[in-house]
């Protein structure tokens, strides 16, 4: 199945970063950690949280190509 960008880089994610919720996020070997703290994981949370704006707030600025895929391209003929 193919998938889109983010779904790539949320399958990425998901192996350095398995959980997480409001309060914070547990690492690859278990550990929680709160966002304030300095970590390894801080540069990928960073991203997920660009991506996130990009997707449901910045509608002006919206990368639509890596959220969806285009189906036009992939029907068949």
């Amino acid at each position: 199945m193919e998938r889109t960008p983010y779904n790539e880089f949320l399958l990425e994610m998901q192996e350095k970063i398995p959980a997480m919720n409001v309060n914070g996020y547990m690492d690859k070997t278990g550990i929680f950690h709160s966002y304030e703290e300095a970590s390894d994981e801080h540069s990928i949370i960073n991203q997920y949280n660009i991506l996130q704006y990009n997707e449901l707030l910045d509608t002006g600025n919206k990368v639509d190509s890596f959220f969806s895929i285009d189906t036009k391209s992939n029907t068949k003929k």
